[in-house]
């Protein structure tokens, strides 16, 4: 899926209930490449056509990438790139760097609440799948990041005898 972004949106949208049909209206793909699309997800067993021709999905309600999967290294490059340069002003959206010097039981402490603030928000998305008409929702991405950092403008303008530090 990673190599081939109709097959993604393919898998994700038949996945989130919507039709081939209007998948095919939403997305620049033709049927042609739609019937390739599902042929592949055929092959790996993500869907299954019925006996009245119907696509059933083959994956659980909820899906996570794999952690330094393809997909997850595909996202990551359009996270950087279109994500975090996108607005963070309207409803619904926040952006916000905080930064400071922390000890280690201060790092172990956030590194813990952001993991629950991960799960927290999973859990959600389960809960809201479920629930009715979950097509027709947004999709918010929840972007935790956190790490020993110092802008490469600024270490640029250290001393040599201190850019070590």
């Amino acid at each position: 899926m990673a190599a081939d972004v109709n097959v993604y949106i393919l898998f994700y949208g038949l996945w989130k209930g919507l039709t081939v049909e209007q998948l095919t209206a939403r997305y620049d793909i033709s049927p042609a490449e739609a019937e390739e699309g599902v042929a592949q997800l055929s092959a790996v067993k993500l869907v299954e056509r019925s006996k009245t021709g119907k696509l059933l999905i083959r994956a659980p309600e909820h899906i996570e990438w794999n952690d330094n999967g393809p997909l997850e290294k595909l996202y990551e490059e359009q996270m950087r790139l279109d994500f975090l340069d996108g607005s963070f002003d309207g409803p619904g959206a926040y952006r916000k760097r905080v930064g400071g010097p922390l000890s280690e039981a201060s790092v172990a402490y956030i590194e813990k609440r952001l993991q629950q603030l991960a799960a927290e928000v999973k859990d959600l998305a389960q809960v809201d799948a479920a629930g009715q008409s979950s097509n027709s929702r947004p999709i918010y991405t929840l972007l935790l990041a956190f790490r020993e950092w110092v802008p490469a403008m600024i270490i640029q303008k250290r001393r040599k005898s201190s850019r070590a530090s």
